[in-house]
């Protein structure tokens, strides 16, 4: 379990809480959990109770008389064939008596109106009472005369938390957007190109510095500053790393003109709209030869950006000398959870496969190895980490991936041999259409 937000449905939220790295079977603080109950009432009205759960938060003191309470939706459901309807309501007793709040249901009449209004109007607790609480979710799609199949009683654990929806509501994992143009689960608070999440560039130019940066780092991971010349437009003079002017667009150096044009076109479609170089974090150079050179610094980086170049033979050989790193990366979009897997040494992707996950089942989108690295088990490696984290539950993909031009393309295999590789994984035929691996 990770401290991390979500939201229910992308609609109300988000919520701290801690929960699953995809976000589900979230548990709430009693705080966060009166948050909850008002998100949940919130959607209610907005989009009608028939079709909503709804969680309440019942407040009382130890050693109190019983109370009931009512909870009254506003509409109205068919009674019988006769037609006649009855409002979707339900009821509860509570016992405050013992160590922890007894929740019980009761059927909706009058006496139980005239009750839950008594318990309204009279002052709870005596002097020096402590304080109790007894949280419920109603069904309402389940409200029937009785109301008492429609309502689940919700016991904090043992760490104090309210376990709300389980795997069963929608919950998402709320995400956070770095300058480098990478979304992450809330839980990550360090982004691989070193920012954190508390600690986002302030303005637009710092954020486009850094984003340019990123892109420079595409060709060498090692990058720690730049200088730029603003004497006419935004150009790229010399980037460094360290000390070390690594700048060069020959064989020796490792940028080619394509990346630092683009690296020069983010500065300036910044600087058209934000001019404040010290609030970016831009340092003037004395110089010589030009009044207008700054000096931009980027954050260490943990890693480089997953979108490596790994097609030059520079890279390549680079790659072949250093043991491949798995690496793995929650990436949330709405209601569907992915998961990323890559392999390389630090600074280069060889390798890379890529989960989603929607309402409990795990689907494989895709596994691919660079053609210069295939026969290393890399493919191997990247399957058995995804069954490993995902085995729990169903593991599917499609069998379009084993269109004759796909699967050599991307993984050097046929369809034939691609078949009897996942087949010793242990996927299996499903519909035709599918390979299913069973939840172990």
């Amino acid at each position: 379990m990770i401290d991390t937000r979500v939201t229910l449905d992308s609609i109300v939220g988000p919520y701290d809480c801690v929960a699953t790295e995809e976000g589900r079977a979230p548990r709430f603080t009693l705080d966060v959990t009166r948050e909850v109950s008002a998100g949940t009432l919130q959607m209610a009205d907005d989009y009608g109770f028939s079709c909503t759960e709804t969680v309440h938060v019942i407040d009382g003191y130890a050693g109190s008389p019983d109370t009931v309470h009512l909870f009254d939706s506003g509409e109205t459901y068919v009674l019988n064939e006769d037609g006649e309807r009855a409002p979707r309501a339900v009821a509860v007793r509570v016992c405050w008596r013992g160590k922890t709040p007894t929740v019980t249901p009761v059927p909706v009449n009058r006496e139980t109106r005239r009750a839950a209004r008594k318990t309204r109007s009279k002052a709870r607790g005596g002097r020096g009472a402590a304080a109790r609480t007894a949280v419920i979710c109603v069904h309402w799609q389940w409200v029937d005369n009785e109301g008492s199949g429609a309502l689940d009683v919700i016991e904090p654990l043992a760490d104090g938390r309210y376990p709300i929806g389980g795997w069963v509501w929608p919950w998402c994992l709320v995400t956070w957007k770095c300058a480098c143009g990478y979304e992450m689960g809330w839980h990550v608070t360090e982004c691989l190109c070193g920012l954190t999440r508390d600690g986002q560039p302030p303005t637009t130019l710092a954020a486009a510095s850094h984003l340019a940066g990123t892109e420079l780092r595409t060709l060498a991971p090692e990058t720690t500053s730049v200088t730029v010349d603003l004497t006419n437009s935004a150009c790229i003079i010399d980037v460094f790393a360290g000390e070390r002017v690594i700048t060069g667009t020959d064989d020796i150096g490792p940028f080619d003109t394509e990346t630092l044009g683009a690296a020069d076109a983010i500065l300036r479609q910044a600087l058209d709209e934000d001019q404040d170089l010290a609030a970016a974090g831009w340092e003037h150079v004395p110089d010589e030869e030009s009044a207008r050179l700054y000096r931009i610094t980027f954050p260490t980086s943990r890693c480089a950006p997953r979108r490596t170049r790994v097609t030059s033979t520079d890279t390549t050989a680079r790659t072949a000398a250093a043991e491949p790193v798995l690496r793995q990366m929650p990436l949330t979009r709405k209601a569907e959870h992915w998961f990323w897997f890559e392999l390389g040494p630090d600074g280069e992707r060889i390798a890379y496969a890529c989960v989603m996950q929607c309402h409990g089942f795990a689907w494989l989108e895709e596994i691919a190895v660079h053609p210069d690295h295939r026969g290393h088990g890399l493919a191997t490696r990247l399957l058995v980490a995804a069954i490993d984290r995902f085995g729990r539950q169903q593991l599917g993909l499609g069998c379009e991936v084993f269109q004759p031009a796909f699967p050599v393309k991307r993984t050097g295999l046929d369809a034939d041999q691609l078949r009897a590789w996942y087949g010793r994984h242990g996927f299996e035929p499903d519909d035709g259409n599918t390979l299913i691996r069973p939840a172990s």
